[in-house]
């Protein structure tokens, strides 16, 4: 796996060799928090993105809401 063995093992390596700070036990501590991801109806379709920290999907969603707004004349 990605978070134990060998894979684990050579990414810590590398990080370290480069300056990281990163051990086996981060990796092995981590756990992955499942967020719903932000939605939006476009064009007939549904739009799926990654909710936020990330920046640019709630951008890339506000546009495409923004710009099927300005086609069918009623931007708000």
């Amino acid at each position: 796996g990605f978070y134990r063995g060998p894979v684990a093992a050579a990414l810590v390596a590398a990080a370290q060799r480069g300056g990281g700070w990163i051990t086996a036990r981060d990796l092995e501590s981590y756990a992955v928090r499942f967020s719903a991801p932000l939605t939006l109806e476009f064009a007939g379709r549904t739009v799926l993105a990654p909710p936020p920290p990330g920046h640019g999907a709630p951008i890339i969603l506000a546009t495409l809401r923004a710009s099927a707004d300005l086609a069918a004349g009623s931007f708000r």
